[in-house]
């Protein structure tokens, strides 16, 4: 059976280990039945993604980080940029759920349009 990446959780402090990854899953649970629903009836994993969209977290519930992904400045966290840790280590690319595939899209986009509104609301001052 192929490695499957099921959930994107963004916006996560890369500072948060184990314990701090679990305490962010819990909350989620509560916020989302089908979210608790869904781990309960698979063992896949969850990709935490930082604020910057630069650096990411392979976790699987209950258990550990599993890859940590660092990125240079100016970088986004693709579907390729994970397939990197797997080749790293000699396996296979992972599988992603249509969810994280169309995530993954989005805040790369997302980090793109902050970048034109940062160039486009430049002032030059004479």
């Amino acid at each position: 059976m192929k490695t499957k990446i099921r959930f994107v959780i963004a916006d996560v402090h890369m500072g948060l280990g184990r314990n701090g990854l679990n305490e962010i899953i819990r909350l989620q649970k509560k916020r989302s039945h089908l979210f608790a629903q869904a781990l309960k009836t698979s063992n896949e994993l969850i990709l935490f993604v930082n604020k910057a969209r630069d650096k990411a977290k392979l976790f699987s519930q209950n258990g550990s980080v599993l890859a940590y992904l660092f990125l240079e400045r100016g970088q986004v966290i693709s579907t390729k940029s994970v397939d990197m840790v797997f080749h790293r280590f000699g396996g296979s690319a992972p599988e992603y759920s249509e969810a994280v595939t169309r995530a993954l899209i989005a805040l790369e986009n997302d980090v793109k349009a902050k970048r034109k509104d940062l160039t486009l609301s430049s002032r030059l001052a004479s």
